[in-house]
This record gives structure tokens, C-alpha cells and sequence, in this order.
């Protein structure tokens, strides 16, 4: 471990020279044979031009690392000197072009970055390597640790011991450099600290068991303090989280310098404070409230307010205002609440083996420390109940390549065609290609980035907003030089601009809104030079439920084309200047202002009441005219008691609403305290009034983008249902199962989008040949123009699938609003979720409709291949009925029994292909209590079934498996759990010959098509195309696999591939296949060309 100190001390230090660092860095780790060359690339020609527009003055190639026992590829060492009047944050993506264009030739690079002045001076390490798939340097990534004084070297000298006594192979190199290893450690650290603050209080804390977070107590609750919060678990959880939020945030605020110009200013505060037992209170909240949040005038009246040390207001008069709201001191701040200071302890020695970094790391691009990103990551998997929510974490390289497709198609929808392929540069490359340079076109693009607006309805940390953001701006950044302005590009009020006018976002939960505001907050400080207060950001990142109009947490019907629109458009253009004007307010002008927006909104809201009462009242008069009227017919009575109902509806919000007005505006309450005040309404028009207009054609924003909740609406979950059918604009989401994501995909197109906007989402795969999405998918094949699908059917191996946290296989969707076409689009069907290989295929609607005319399934195959389905798709000559298992391991839990005098009961594990085993790789045998079990269901179809033999099918197998269909006959006598499907004997086929095409490769491919996720759902089993069988075909079947399973259900490991191969010519020549489509299902076919076209049905097995 000598070594590893020895390097923490260099890190930790100022840049001890090229010579110093090669002997004590380079030549510990790699050894002393480094193959000298000695060369200053920056006076080359072609890296000249780069290396001075990122202020670069010196690239040393020192030369390469060839040790003798060095296992990897070859590695080039850079020493790189910066200008000294250089900013390396602001240039980093010059200085990643230029290390683009350096690797053209090479597959790795080490490169040490300082500047010619290196006392007190950050400096970096980068490691930047081509990984084997990649094929060019646009593809290289880069890693890089940041040293100097006040910087953390412990994590980069423990990895670089580790690496010096590894093999040094590629693999080796990459770990030593790994963002995704640190995330993972800090994730893990962050959580635990954060359950034992919450402990403390509730004496409970979230623990895995079973692979689900289960709340488990584990000691009684702090009676002082947890009565304080009402005995309410959630509410602790959100101060705790709100609190170790602000702290992490100072993490960031340190490291700018701004905290007394101290980079480690929490760790010394509390190591040198006397007040340890009592942090909370006496120290940190008089730093949040009457420092972050007080402008520096008013810090001495707030502190002698709360009776605050006022020496502590002097001691930290160098530290900004912040504004922005993240600081404010809400009901539960006013609380007393004592952590023992060995909590605090541990928090800030955690915080303290980090280093921080405010720029988000770009996946091509990343500093090996604690950004934003990894903030909004480690806070969204706090947030309550995500995963029951059907809420997951997007990885970024997922998150960049849908906000750079989504503004590659806004642009492209307003831009001549002979400028797309330079869009996509610009986009994708940060390259202006020479029709860019042009002013007229620099000018147009740009005016189109500053135009756009872009939303997120599902916002969880920011992930996509902040995608959205780090693209716009770089966009704007390589264009400004072309548009021939006399100022300067201004990088400040560049980011502020486009949060003010290009980004929008909402959530249901406030721990998002309150992550996804810090995110931005922290990317206008990357920018700020002088010490201004933040934006506020309350009307553009908001609170509320995105799928239907609330108010006071209930849902409230308004009218869509209410009367008296002039009013309300005169108000609502009131309300958009209100909240444009509040995006730079503080102090008293601030809390006024946001008043005055409640207010405003919250008179809109009373005239779109009022007009819906006053109708009300006039349909419900009819109901005190009944009898007078002896004629008046049920229906007209029952539309007046609809009215009435209305009408007390309409009354209650009113009276309510008025409350709030007065609240809002009595001038006995303070400023703050009113301006604190939560209205708890949403409605689109409303809130977002500047994007939904009067004009159809101009309203809604440009581009939709997300990752929304896929939870499906049963069980508890079910009370939003009635109002979410009574939407119209949702209609197309339901058929089966409700599922979240298809609301949310059908708000998009119907609600969110402006016409001709863009849509990209990513959601389950389902989508694509799910019968249940069946009406979505054909009003988005039909109506609109769909650019591109990404299907990522993998679920099982946690590398390759997408949601690293959950098993599921999930799509991209990209499309434009309103624009049907008959022209074909991409899909791809990726291997992973990194995107280097895979199926590419297209479709076209009427493709679609011709494979499938009544489900529009999307399948899995070849254009080319469309014909072989076609065909196999035409012999539906018999309708199969499958049914799931009798026995839900959950509703029919208490029938289920150990004791083996029962029927058994077989689990999907249990069936294998051709047989039935006990045997199973998971789970245990179990049995049935029949007569307890029948003597409830006895009258039920299904518990009958088990009287008969059954063909029995897995019904869950890997979205990628090779086999999808695994079937066996089972005789009976036997129950079935729910993860089985069965098939119970028809008149229309043989059973044991309908198990011969079930199990056969044909009909395994044919499946494989169609299926989207790892479920081999009851339905799509009934729509396989089953063919008619004459009985010398259906007899050669039965005896074929009647000697198949025979042997298999004796001995599981007998080679039965002669008789299986058999079965395979047969299934094919019942398909009428040729022996090409034979090879399309399987290239690796044992049977011959000659011996597949001599076969012959009617006289196989005949001398």
C-alpha cells in the first residue's frame, strides 16, 4: 500500500512536473520501458488550428508505454501545458475534438493536462481509449481524474495500486478509469447514511429483502422528535432527504470556491465547530436561511429574528446569496430536531473522499468524480416507491441519443433537405460543415434552437431536461462565431436563456421537481463568474399530476372551449409575463410576485368554475320542474341530477379557491410565509399558458420527450381509472390492462405536442406486437409519422438491458404529430443497450397492416423475410384456446399445502420441452388441497381442466432465448401454477401432433417474431397459425413424439435430435416452405437441401 499513499500525495498536490510525474506516477505503475519520442504535436499542421482554439500552447508526446509485461494495447503518453488565462472547463469541448483528431491513429492515450503556471492550479489525468466495436475517433471516450490542492486523490491512487499490480490488459485500464465503479460505491455509501438519519427518528429504515425495499423496524422511534413530524414515516423520509440535498449541493457550491473560498468549508465547519451535538439547528440552518437565503442586508435582522449567533453571520459574509428556493425555510425547517453529531460525522468524512465536479459528465466525456447527474440518480432512487411506480432510472447514453435525435427532427422539420446530413454533424459532432458557416443558415438554425420549446412530462431528476440543455447549448456555442454578432458569446445568460424559454417539466412528486431545479441551478453556476443570486425556476420545472387536471389533490373537470375566452386570455397573457418577470426576482419583489401568479391563476381558474356552474345550474333546474312536467323522460332527469352533482362539485372548489385568495392576500401573514403558500393545482393551459394557445395549429410544445411510469392500474391502484376513461384524448390507451405509459404516449401525441412536433419516449417493448397497446399502436401507425423505433428486447443480463435496477425490455419511439405517411421507417432491434449491433430492418404501415391486419404488430424480422411470414401467417386454420395456470401463487396461496397425499402442482420451471420434471432449477414442489380447492372454484371452467391430458407451456422465458416456446404433454391428474400456460384437448387436432408444431423451430421463430418481452402470454399463443392436419400426417406426428417424450420424461439428457429434426421437415413442409425459408429460420440447419426437397409426407416410413 505504499504506493497508494505515495500517489494521494502527488494528487493531492500542485503538478510536480513532466519528469517528477513520469518517475513517482508513470514508471511505478507501468515500469521504466517507455519508448521515447519526444514531440510537440501542437506544432503540427493539422492539430495547430485545434490546439489553439482550446488554449492549448504545448502537446508533449513524451512517447509509448511498452513494458515487456504490459498486456494491452499500445498507449501514448501526452503531457499537455494550458495557457494560463484558459478556463480547461469552458474549453473542454475544443480539447475533446482535438484528442478526436490526435486518435485517428491511435487506440489509447494517457494525457496529463497542467497549466504553464502550475502553483495552486488544478490539473488532470485523462485516460481516452477506442473501445474494439468503435470505428472511428468521433467515437473515442475520455476519463479524467482532477488533482491539485484541496482536490480527493484516493480514489485514483487505490485504482492505480490495484492496476500496477494487475496483468495491465485493456479490461484493467478501463476499470483503473471507471465513472460507472465510483457511482456505484457513492450510491451504495449515500444510502445507507441516509437510512440512518431516518432511523434515527422513526427507528425504521428501508432494507432489500427478496430483492424488493421493505421498510423493517429496527429500534423504537425518537418519541420527541417523531411526534413533531405526526408520527408520519413519509414526512421524515422528505426532511432528511431535503436535508442531505442542500449539503450536497454546498458539496458542489464548495468546489466553485464560493463557501468563505474554502473547498472543503463543511468538513472544517464541523471539525472546528463547538456546537457538534447540535449542528442541525445552531449551525447549518442559520447557513441555509440566513445566509444562502438572505440577501447580505438583511442577514443580521434575520439572525437576531432567530436568535442565531450573529458572530457566524460575519464569519460567512463572503458566501453569495443563492435565491432559487432550494434554501428556504419551510414548516418542517421550524422544527427541533437534534442529530447526535457521529451522524454528521460520518456524513461529512463521507463527503469528504469525493471530489465534485458541477459540469454534468458528457458519456464520451467524463471527469471521474461526484457530478449532478450522479446526484439526480442517487436522489430518484430515494423518491418513494419508484419502482412500484413503474419509475426507472434512464443511463445517459440512452438519455443523449433521444434528445439529440429529437432536436435533429425539430430542426430537420424546418430546414431544407440538403441540410440534414450537416444538422446531424452539428447535433451529434458539435461540427459546423461549411453550409453552416454560411450566415443566413447559422442564423436560421440558431433562431430555431432559441424558438424551441421542449417537455418533460415525467421529469424524475432531470435527466432528459438536462440532456436537453448540455445539446441546446453546445448547439448554440459552435454556430454564435458564424452569425457575425459584435458581442461575444455570453456562456451565463446563454444557459439562463434557454432554461427560461426552451425547457419545461413536471412531476408528480415534489423530491423530483426539488432535484431536477438543484441540476439546473448547479449548470448556471458552472457559468457564473461573479456571486448573483439563482433564477427561479417554480413555473418551468413543476409539481403536478401530468395526466389530469387537479386541484386541492382532487381531480376537477374544466371546460375545454370555456365562454368568456377573451377574459380568460386577457388573464393568461398577464400570467406569462408574471412568470417570465419572476425567473430573475428576489427577496420581497420575489414573494410578491409569486403571490401574484397564485392569484392570477387561481382567478382563471375561478372564471372556467363559474362558467362551468352557472351551465350547471341551468341543466339542474330542470330537476324542480319534474313535477310539473309529467312527461319529463328519465334521461332528461338523470342529466339534470348529473348537473346538480356538477353544480355541488363546481361550489365546493370555489369556496375553497376563495379561501386560498384570501390567505394569499392578507397582509397580517409575511411575504414569505404567503408566498410559501401551495395552491395544489395543475392544468396544462393553464400553468404552461405561453405554449397553449387559442391557434390548434400553434399550440403545445415542440418536442414531447421522456421516460414515463409504467405501473399498471389494478388491485388499489385503480381509482384514477374512471376519470382517465372519460378523457377522450385517451381513448387509444386502454384495451386489456391499463398500463401508465400508454396514457402518458397518448397525452403526447393528443395533448402535450404541438402539430408537426416531435415525440421520442421510451417505454416497454410490449408496444410493439402487445395485444393490449393493439389501439395505440394503430392511431400512431395511422396517424402520425413515426421516424424510428429502438427495441431493447434484452431483460436478464443487467450489462445489456437498459433499466440496470429492473427486468424489462423496453423501446424507443420516435415520431412526428399529425404527419401519416406511407413511407417506411427504421427499427432496430438491439443486442444492448449500447447500440453497436443488432437486427436493422423497415416497415411501413401498409407492410404492418399486411402482416398483421388486425393487431398491427410490429415483429421481429427482415423486410425480406415479410413473405416467409406472410406464408406461415395464411395456414390459421385452426383457433387455439390457451389458458393460464389455475393457481395464482398469490390469491390462491392458502390451497397450496407441502404435504404430497395432495396433487402436485407443476410450475413454469417444471416444464421442459417434450417433458415434465420435479427437478427444477428454482423454486420447490408444492401441492394442492383439491377438496378445499374445488369446494371454493369446483364451478369454475378452468378447475375441471386438470382432469385431462395438457399440453403445459413456460410462460416466462428470455426475451433473447434461442427457444421462446417450451411445451410438454402433460397427463392428468396435475395442477398448474399461474406461470404456466396449458392447452387442453380440442376436436380439430391431436394433441400430442399439436405439441410436434408447438415445439418445432418453425413455429419457435414465427413466435420470436412477435414477442417483445420474456411473457408467452395466453393470446399470443391463440394467434400462432396452426395448420390443418390429414390423418397420415397427424398419426406420423403423434408416433414421432410420443417416442420423443417417452425417452426424454426416462432419461432428460437422451439425444432425441434425429427424431426432433424429423419433426422439424414435417412442421416445414406443412407450411409449404422451400428449402431458402428453411434456412431463414435456421441457417444452421443439419438437414440437407436434397434431403428436405425429396421428402415426402404420404410416403415417409413406406418401402
Amino acid at each position: 500500500m505504499e504506493l497508494k499513499h505515495k500517489l494521494e500525495k502527488i494528487f493531492n498536490d500542485d503538478y510536480p512536473g513532466t519528469e517528477r510525474f513520469i518517475a513517482d506516477v508513470i514508471e511505478p505503475i507501468f515500469g521504466n520501458e517507455i519508448e521515447n519520442i519526444n514531440d510537440d504535436l501542437a506544432e503540427r499542421d493539422e492539430y495547430a488550428e485545434k490546439a489553439k482554439k482550446a488554449g492549448i500552447k504545448h502537446i508533449k508526446y513524451i512517447g509509448n508505454l511498452t513494458e515487456k509485461n504490459y498486456n494491452a494495447d499500445n498507449i501514448a503518453l501526452l503531457d499537455v501545458t494550458l495557457d494560463d488565462s484558459k478556463n480547461i472547463e469552458r474549453s473542454r469541448v475544443n480539447i475533446q475534438q482535438l484528442i478526436r483528431s490526435i486518435m485517428d491513429y491511435r487506440q489509447h492515450l494517457m494525457i496529463v493536462f497542467h497549466y504553464e503556471d502550475v502553483a495552486d492550479r488544478q490539473w488532470r489525468f485523462s485516460y481516452a481509449y477506442k473501445g474494439d466495436s468503435l470505428k472511428d475517433s468521433t467515437s473515442a471516450k475520455r476519463y479524467t481524474y482532477v488533482f491539485g490542492k484541496g482536490y480527493h486523490g484516493r480514489t485514483a491512487a487505490e485504482r492505480f495500486q490495484t492496476l500496477a499490480e494487475s496483468p495491465r490488459n485493456n479490461e484493467d485500464f478501463e476499470k483503473a478509469f471507471s465513472v460507472a465503479t465510483l457511482s456505484n460505491e457513492f450510491f451504495g455509501k449515500y444510502r445507507d447514511i441516509y437510512a440512518d438519519f431516518v432511523q434515527y427518528i422513526t427507528g425504521k429504515r428501508y432494507e432489500k429483502i427478496k430483492n424488493k425495499w421493505e421498510e423493517v423496524k429496527k429500534e423504537d422511534p425518537n418519541t420527541e422528535i417523531f411526534s413533531q413530524f405526526k408520527n408520519d414515516n413519509k414526512r421524515v423520509r422528505d426532511y432528511v432527504k431535503k436535508m442531505l440535498g442542500r449539503l450536497t449541493f454546498l458539496c458542489f457550491l464548495q468546489r466553485k470556491g464560493w463557501m468563505n473560498n474554502d473547498r472543503n468549508f463543511l468538513q472544517n465547519l464541523y471539525q472546528s465547530s463547538p456546537l457538534q451535538d447540535d449542528f442541525l439547528d445552531a449551525v447549518l440552518e442559520p447557513l441555509f436561511f440566513g445566509v444562502l437565503n438572505t440577501p447580505p442586508e438583511k442577514r443580521k435582522e434575520i439572525f437576531a429574528k432567530n436568535g442565531w449567533n450573529t458572530d457566524l453571520a460575519d464569519e460567512w459574509n463572503e458566501i453569495p446569496y443563492l435565491n432559487g428556493g432550494l434554501f428556504e425555510q419551510t414548516r418542517e425547517d421550524k422544527l427541533t430536531v437534534k442529530f447526535p453529531k457521529k451522524l454528521f460525522q460520518e456524513l461529512f468524512k463521507f463527503l469528504g473522499e469525493y471530489n465534485f465536479t458541477i459540469d454534468e459528465n458528457d458519456p464520451d466525456d467524463a471527469e471521474i468524480g461526484i457530478d449532478p447527474e450522479m446526484l439526480g440518480r442517487v436522489f430518484e432512487s430515494l423518491l418513494e416507491d419508484n419502482k412500484d411506480k413503474g419509475a426507472f432510472y434512464t443511463p445517459k447514453e440512452i438519455v443523449q441519443y433521444m434528445c439529440r435525435q429529437s432536436i435533429i427532427e425539430h430542426l430537420k422539420t424546418h430546414t431544407a433537405e440538403s441540410l440534414h446530413p450537416d444538422i446531424e454533424d452539428l447535433i451529434n459532432q458539435g461540427l459546423v460543415n461549411h453550409a453552416l458557416q454560411n450566415k443566413d443558415n447559422a442564423r436560421a438554425i440558431y433562431k430555431l434552437l432559441k424558438e424551441i420549446t421542449v417537455c418533460d412530462p415525467a421529469i424524475g431528476s432531470g435527466a432528459f431536461p438536462m440532456g436537453i440543455l448540455n445539446i441546446l447549448f453546445t448547439a448554440r456555442q459552435h454556430l454564435y462565431g458564424f452569425l457575425k454578432e459584435s458581442e461575444p458569446f455570453n456562456p451565463l445568460e446563454v444557459k439562463k436563456a434557454i432554461i427560461r424559454d426552451n425547457i419545461y417539466g413536471v412531476d408528480i412528486e415534489q423530491g423530483a421537481v426539488d432535484i431536477a431545479r438543484l441540476r439546473f441551478w448547479l449548470a448556471i453556476l458552472l457559468e457564473e463568474q461573479q456571486k448573483l443570486p439563482l433564477p427561479n425556476l417554480d413555473y418551468r420545472i413543476v409539481r403536478g399530476n401530468s395526466l389530469i387536471t387537479t386541484f386541492n389533490d382532487e381531480y376537477i373537470a374544466l371546460p375545454e372551449k370555456p365562454k368568456g375566452s377573451t377574459r380568460l386570455g386577457k388573464l393568461k397573457k398577464e400570467l406569462h409575463l408574471f412568470q417570465n418577470d419572476l425567473f430573475d426576482l428576489n427577496g420581497d419583489k420575489k414573494f410578491q410576485r409569486e403571490i401574484e401568479i397564485k392569484c392570477k391563476i387561481l382567478d382563471i381558474l375561478k372564471v372556467q368554475l363559474g362558467i362551468d356552474k352557472a351551465n350547471a345550474q341551468v341543466e339542474s333546474r330542470i330537476e324542480s320542474d319534474i313535477f310539473e312536467d309529467k312527461k319529463l323522460s328519465g334521461k332528461a332527469l338523470k342529466k339534470a341530477k348529473q348537473a346538480r352533482a356538477i353544480e355541488e362539485v363546481k361550489s365546493k372548489s370555489l369556496f375553497a379557491l376563495n379561501n386560498l385568495i384570501t390567505s394569499l392576500t392578507t397582509p397580517a401573514t409575511s411575504l414569505a410565509d404567503r408566498a410559501q403558500i401551495d395552491i395544489k393545482f395543475f392544468d396544462w393551459k393553464i400553468v404552461f399558458s405561453n405554449i397553449f394557445s387559442d391557434d390548434a395549429n400553434a399550440s403545445g410544445f415542440d418536442i414531447v420527450i421522456g421516460n414515463p411510469p409504467y405501473i399498471v392500474y389494478e388491485g388499489t391502484n385503480t381509482s384514477d381509472l374512471p376519470i382517465l376513461k372519460a378523457i377522450r384524448e385517451y381513448k387509444s390507451a386502454f384495451g386489456g390492462k391499463l398500463n401508465a405509459y400508454k396514457v402518458f404516449v397518448a397525452s403526447a401525441f393528443n395533448i402535450l405536442c404541438k402539430p408537426n412536433g416531435i415525440v421520442d419516449l421510451i417505454f416497454q417493448n410490449s408496444f410493439l406486437a402487445d395485444k393490449q397497446a393493439t389501439l395505440l399502436r394503430r392511431d400512431i401507425l395511422s396517424t402520425h409519422k413515426v421516424i424510428g423505433l429502438d427495441s431493447f428486447p434484452e431483460r436478464d443480463n443487467k450489462k445489456k438491458r437498459v433499466f440496470e435496477s429492473a427486468k424489462m425490455s423496453v423501446c424507443i419511439l420516435c415520431a412526428q404529430k399529425g404527419l401519416s405517411s406511407s413511407e417506411s421507417f427504421t427499427v432496430n432491434f438491439w443486442d444492448d443497450r449500447h447500440m453497436t449491433s443488432g437486427l436493422k430492418t423497415r416497415f411501413s404501415f401498409n407492410d404492418i397492416q399486411s402482416i398483421d391486419p388486425v393487431n398491427y404488430s410490429i415483429p421481429r424480422l427482415a423486410l425480406a423475410n415479410i413473405p416467409l411470414i406472410a406464408k406461415m401467417a395464411k395456414k390459421n386454420d385452426i383457433h387455439l384456446n390457451c389458458y393460464q395456470g389455475e393457481l395464482n401463487v398469490s390469491v390462491h396461496k392458502e390451497y397450496f399445502t407441502k404435504n404430497p397425499a395432495f396433487p402436485a402442482i407443476l410450475k413454469g420451471a417444471s416444464i421442459q420441452r417434450y417433458y415434465y420434471t420435479f427437478n427444477m432449477s428454482q423454486g420447490v414442489i408444492e401441492y394442492v388441497d383439491e377438496p378445499k380447492y374445488l369446494s371454493r372454484f369446483g364451478t369454475s371452467e378452468k378447475s375441471q381442466h386438470h382432469t385431462s391430458p395438457r399440453i403445459v407451456m413456460q410462460g416466462m422465458t428470455g426475451a433473447n432465448d434461442k427457444v421462446r416456446l417450451v411445451s410438454a404433454l402433460v397427463p392428468s391428474g396435475y395442477y398448474l401454477a399461474h406461470s404456466c400456460n396449458y392447452i387442453v384437448p380440442c376436436d380439430e387436432i391431436d394433441l400430442v401432433a399439436l405439441l410436434a408444431i408447438l415445439n418445432s423451430k418453425a413455429m419457435n421463430w414465427y413466435f420470436r417474431c412477435f414477442s417483445t418481452n420474456s411473457n408467452v402470454n395466453s393470446y399470443e399463443v391463440e394467434n400462432l397459425p396452426i395448420p390443418r392436419l390429414d390423418r397420415r400426417q397427424e398419426e406420423l406426428l403423434h408416433d414421432l413424439v410420443t417416442n420423443v417424450t417417452e425417452e426424454k420424461q426416462k432419461n432428460p439428457t437422451v439425444d432425441t435430435s434425429s427424431n426432433e429434426s424429423l419433426i422439424d421437415i414435417i412442421v416445414y413442409h406443412l407450411y409449404n416452405l422451400i428449402y431458402d425459408e428453411v434456412l431463414i429460420i435456421d441457417p444452421q440447419t443439419p438437414i440437407s437441401r436434397e434431403e428436405y426437397e425429396l421428402f415426402n409426407i404420404d410416403t415417409y416410413g413406406q418401402s
